[in-house]
């Protein structure tokens, strides 16, 4: 039995690269005029004639006299010494109704010897494989299996070396390139240029063939965005499209779904919905339609059966919940993650599934950041020891007292400890919690503001250091640019300097 499903081809004779394809590569690749002496005496690398160019500049363009291209002149007294010329032109053969070959062939120049024109990489394409397979000219001239030389982006044992050699940008050639493709059977009612545009690499040709039966009906049905959304599906995932039955004659056949799967994927075709409906299909396909039907995405999807597991709710307990709830499979697996922390019994349905999720999860999280708040204060008490000290000698100060007991509805508080830190910085998502080292340094303070009629919430949190406000902010590290909160801040700095508060914690 054969290793390799291309084996059977390469015995298969093809006729060598004609010579109009030659001469469009020769055309193609040429780039050089080679002017060999100060007096203008040079060759054209492209008709290989000899030519005088005159006075010219190295590197300036200059059409030859013979065949009328424009090329650059090389001044070979100046020119790189390794200067190298490699271009590719990529020739489409159909093998049968089936297969198709990739024929890449190799301009090549090295400094201003005559070029080498040489096919030098194949690629087996297949309707009935789902993977291509490559073959290179050895030293040999014979035709070894394997990526070696021309096809690795990156040259060999050097990964982030570019590899010059390359074949994957090989330009298609264009007379007759249409009209070969459409010899496959898989273009035979969705004809290849209908799909095909330049802005693709010819090997994509690869998903085309493979998935020609496939796209011919979408395209019937006016499917295409899922047409597209299976490419950029295929790039992205580097060739891992979905798995098709070609023998199959029907789309939903096809694709492998059942009718009652294939009506629910109709209803918004998208390759992570026809994924998710493939995998989960037969077990939860009504909880699969409950959750498609209400916008639940297939990541939310995914992130419910993982709870599910965890803690042996039904998915449809949970599809619903989070309907009505109006909430994410994330935000309900955060909040049993915190409940779990916490060792709160799962089978409390009061706690499980609360009738108001967003006052019982704020609750909980209160209570969670209370918690750690607590172990970190524990494990620091030496360090809140030393925060409470020089928090004493700022709330002692007389000048200072007025902020400490409110005006224009807003007061200073001065965290005691390192729990109060830590619990600020959990309540505001930043990290305030961090600071107790610098603060009983000496070389930072941290100040809370909070409302006079909700001393004991969150509001903003400031930095002083070195005479100034380093910044100031609320929530979730969000700049504070309410003027009254700010103005108030900036009065409250402007009585610590008069005061000189760092000098007197220093002296303390």
């Amino acid at each position: 039995m054969a290793k390799h499903w291309s084996e059977k081809y390469i015995g298969k004779k093809i006729n060598p690269i004609t010579k109009a394809q030659i001469e469009a590569l020769r055309k193609m690749g040429a780039k050089y005029i080679f002017v060999h002496d100060k007096d203008g005496n040079a060759t054209c690398s492209c008709c290989q004639k000899e030519i005088n160019v005159g006075k010219t500049r190295h590197l300036q363009k200059h059409k030859c006299e013979h065949c009328g291209k424009e090329l650059v002149i090389q001044h070979e007294w100046r020119m790189k010494k390794e200067l190298r010329n490699i271009e590719w032109l990529c020739v489409p053969k159909v093998l049968d109704e089936y297969t198709l070959v990739l024929r890449y062939v190799m301009f090549s120049q090295y400094g201003n010897k005559p070029y080498v024109i040489k096919e030098r990489a194949r690629m087996y394409i297949s309707e009935m494989y789902q993977h291509p397979e490559f073959y290179e000219l050895g030293y040999d001239n014979n035709w070894h299996y394997g990526k070696r030389s021309y096809f690795q982006i990156h040259a060999p044992l050097r990964c982030y070396v570019y590899n010059p050699y390359e074949c994957w940008t090989a330009r298609e050639y264009d007379k007759g390139f249409f009209k070969e493709l459409n010899k496959l059977s898989c273009f035979k009612y969705y004809p290849v240029e209908e799909q095909y545009d330049k802005t693709r690499m010819v090997s994509q040709l690869h998903f085309m063939v493979r998935y020609g039966k496939l796209n011919e009906m979408c395209h019937k049905i006016e499917m295409d965005n899922f047409i597209d959304d299976h490419f950029n599906s295929y790039m992205r995932n580097h060739d891992t499209g979905i798995v098709v039955n070609n023998r199959r004659t029907s789309l939903k056949g096809v694709l492998g779904l059942t009718n009652s799967q294939f009506k629910l994927f109709k209803q918004k075709p998208t390759v992570g919905r026809y994924e998710l409906i493939k995998k989960y299909g037969k077990k939860y396909l009504s909880e699969l339609s409950l959750s498609l039907e209400n916008g639940i995405s297939t990541f939310d999807f995914k992130q419910l059966l993982k709870i599910s597991d965890k803690t042996k709710l039904t998915m449809k307990s949970l599809i619903c919940y989070i309907i009505k709830a109006e909430i994410t499979a994330w935000e309900l697996n955060h909040y049993y993650d915190l409940l779990n922390k916490l060792n709160i019994d799962m089978s409390d349905k009061s706690y499980v599934m609360p009738r108001d999720f967003r006052k019982t999860e704020a609750d909980i999280t209160r209570a969670y950041n209370a918690m750690e708040a607590e172990k970190r204060a524990t494990a620091s008490k030496e360090q809140s020891e030393k925060i409470k000290l020089i928090s004493d000698a700022i709330r002692q100060t007389p000048e200072l007292m007025d902020y400490f007991e409110g005006a224009r509805g807003l007061k200073i508080f001065v965290p005691e400890s390192v729990a109060d830190l830590a619990l600020e910085g959990m309540n505001l998502h930043n990290c305030i919690g961090t600071y107790a080292t610098r603060i009983i340094n000496k070389s930072t303070l941290l100040f809370f503001i909070r409302k006079v009629e909700a001393p004991d919430e969150s509001y903003v949190a400031f930095e002083y250091s070195q005479g100034r406000i380093i910044q100031i902010r609320e929530d979730r590290n969000k700049t504070c640019e309410n003027e009254n909160v700010v103005s108030f801040a900036e009065e409250f700095v402007r009585r610590l300097n008069a005061v000189d508060i760092m000098k007197q914690l220093r002296a303390a």
